[in-house]
């Protein structure tokens, strides 16, 4: 599984930043779409969901509102590769979303940065952390 991360988090990385991002092949995605990829390459299907590009300004919780479906909460400390973070940017909202790649970092998109992979340490990822969760066994 390990692997299978790595080589799509390198062939992601770079892509740009789009709202409501998923295309895929012209690598044009949000945090929340290249969560769906990854999901997706390790054999889950997490439906998506449509929502304005400020949702989040409206005070509306929608990841974290989901993610008990199909994802359970994990301890920080617990972090596996091809888990999930979840990270409030603004306001006390939940509003983005990384995948751990392992060995303190992470993958996302941000608007500014496109896909990047940070260390889950660096400042502000680790102190806009929220929660942590690990996808439910597929049935």
């Amino acid at each position: 599984m390990e692997e299978k991360l790595r080589k799509l988090a390198e062939k992601c990385v770079g892509w740009r930043y789009a709202p409501r991002g998923r295309d895929y092949d012209g690598g044009h995605v949000d945090c929340f779409g290249l969560f769906l990829l990854f999901a997706r390459e390790m054999g889950f299907e997490i439906p998506d969901f449509e929502y304005e590009e400020d949702w989040h300004k409206q005070g509306e919780d929608r990841i974290i509102d989901g993610y008990p479906k199909y994802a359970d909460a994990i301890d920080r400390t617990e972090l596996r590769p091809g888990d999930i973070i979840l990270y409030r940017w603004s306001r006390d909202i939940v509003n983005h979303v990384a995948i751990f790649l392992g060995e303190g970092r992470c993958i996302t998109c941000t608007k500014n940065a496109g896909v990047v992979i940070v260390d889950t340490a660096m400042q502000p990822f680790n102190r806009r952390m929220h929660s942590t969760y690990r996808l439910k066994q597929r049935a």
